[in-house]
């Protein structure tokens, strides 16, 4: 397989277990004083921590597109974990209507996208006339 295809059976294990242990890690940070801030925190934290694993991994280039899928696929697996404690651990009698949840998916995959897209900038490989010229 060429290395700049895009495998998902090479890091989607560390991926789910990255966003699992986040997700544990943003159900933390919700009981501290200072939420909002925290949170923001862990999800930079665990999203760079997981692209540097990824990256020590040595069988994956990584690129732009590869960044914006694993901090994505991180990101809302973090997100739905965080949600569905929430939701049905905290509040079990609350009935939310559908289209609230609707909403709420779509809110956290956009906030995912536009987080993925600046962290994938960050791992961008970055060409100079130098290393185009070898």
């Amino acid at each position: 397989m060429n290395l700049n295809q895009i495998n998902l059976k090479q890091f989607f294990p560390t991926v789910l277990n990255c966003g699992l242990i986040g997700g544990v890690f943003l159900i933390g940070t919700t009981s501290l004083p200072i939420k909002g801030y925290w949170s923001i925190l862990t999800y930079v934290i665990v999203m760079f921590t997981t692209m540097f694993v990824v990256k020590l991994n040595k069988q994956i280039e990584i690129d732009f597109t590869k960044t914006l899928l694993i901090s994505l696929i991180t990101f809302i697996i973090m997100s739905y974990v965080k949600y569905f404690h929430v939701e049905f651990f905290r509040h079990p009698n609350r009935v939310t209507p559908i289209w609230h949840h609707t909403w709420r998916f779509l809110a956290v995959f956009v906030f995912a996208l536009v987080s993925s897209s600046i962290l994938g900038l960050f791992f961008m490989k970055r060409t100079t006339k130098l290393t185009q010229k070898l």
